[in-house]
């Protein structure tokens, strides 16, 4: 049996003259099953829930703002949010999990003579998922026994063109706009059912892991939960000089991804920042007398575009059990890309482009390289 489920939502807000807000949402929920059918010949009749067999993947926007700007000690690497995670979260929903379930109890282990909740210690998948969606949302004490039943939170695009009409601006600026948009997923990819998990005449799980007694065997088994950000972009900002012909703009792109996987109690994460500066000038009606087409010189618009790009990558694994936080990877990136077009008649266009960009890694495994790209190339419209 197969089962799919997609919402997605939409609407624009205008709160303001010149002010535009777009939201979106979206969810996906797919699953599917299958067993096997055996007949027995004892009771003269077919079993239909022979090794039940559950797959699925799970997708849903989200709001992960509140941790987003989070930054991370200078020489530990350690950063608040995954200490919140790991120190508070993950403590507070074992307890939470252990209250909803009869048959846990709260133990002292006489060696250590530390206090855990039988069936939730702090490695269950359970525990992990919760505690890892709390502290990044920012929203606690929403203990999710359900995940794939949680609605999905709008993101967001706004757009404003009134700075321009500012009296003080309109002496440099033709029209001047400014932009933001944010973006927030987490996916469940590749679930499946756990085929030893139990439960008591009311539901409640108690059935213990054979690899692992100090917890209940989960109904799902979820290798790993991903949350994807991006701020693309935080700010930009367009602007139109009275000037003729020049243009300009100014942009800063934040991304993250984090990639919790319960099964080594690792946390992934890969964080990028950018900055980009750009120019451009419009030279009208620029003609060369050289080239004749239909007996007339060449006479077209000639659009020149430079755009400079800073980006710095890093990726950090950060170790729940001993709580450790090592870069694993990481660069700079500087791209510098320019171009210039001029069409030569309605249906031919002429373009020359120079790029290059400069990758200089921040850990001593990696060397760094440059590339450049350059050359033209000639755009043919076919048509009437």
């Amino acid at each position: 049996r197969t089962h799919t489920e997609n919402l997605t939502g939409r609407a624009t807000i205008e709160p303001l003259p010149d002010l535009k807000i777009e939201l979106n949402l979206n969810r996906t929920y797919a699953r599917n099953y299958s067993s096997f059918i055996t007949y027995d010949d004892s009771l003269n009749r077919f079993n239909f829930d022979g090794t039940p067999n559950l797959t699925g993947n799970f997708s849903i926007s989200t709001i992960t703002f509140a941790s987003a700007f989070k930054k991370d000690e200078k020489n530990s690497y350690s950063n608040e949010v995954f200490t919140e995670f790991r120190n508070i979260q993950r403590v507070k929903y074992a307890g939470l999990l252990a209250a909803e379930n009869p048959n846990s109890s709260y133990i002292i282990d006489p060696v250590t003579n530390k206090g855990y909740w039988d069936g939730y210690s702090l490695e269950h998948q359970d525990v992990l998922i919760n505690a890892f969606v709390a502290a990044y949302t920012g929203k606690s004490n929403r203990l999710k026994k359900d995940y794939f039943s949680t609605l999905p939170m709008p993101n967001w695009t706004i757009r404003y063109e009134g700075l321009g009409k500012i009296k003080a601006l309109k002496k440099t600026f033709k029209s001047l706009t400014l932009s933001h948009a944010y973006r927030s997923t987490m996916n469940m990819a590749s679930f499946t059912n756990n085929l030893l998990y139990g439960t008591d005449n009311n539901g409640n799980a108690n059935v213990k892991n054979p690899g692992n007694p100090l917890n209940y065997v989960a109904r799902y088994n979820i290798p790993t939960v991903t949350i994807s950000e991006q701020f693309s972009p935080l700010v930009k900002v367009d602007m139109q000089f009275v000037k003729q012909g020049w243009s300009g703009n100014f942009e800063i792109k934040k991304d993250r991804t984090l990639s919790l996987s319960t099964g080594t109690q690792v946390l992934n994460e890969i964080k990028g920042n950018e900055l980009v500066f750009g120019a451009g000038y419009l030279y009208p009606k620029l003609t060369i007398k050289k080239f004749k087409v239909k007996g007339k010189p060449l006479q077209s618009d000639l659009k020149i575009k430079v755009d400079l790009s800073v980006r710095k990558n890093s990726t950090l694994q950060r170790r729940i059990v001993d709580g450790i936080n090592t870069p694993t990877a990481g660069q700079r990136i500087i791209t510098l890309r320019t171009s210039a077009d001029y069409q030569i008649t309605n249906n031919v266009t002429l373009r020359f482009f120079f790029d290059k960009t400069l990758n200089r890694p921040v850990v001593s495994s990696s060397f760094p390289t440059s590339n450049t790209n350059a050359g033209f190339s000639i755009r043919f419209t076919l048509g009437s």
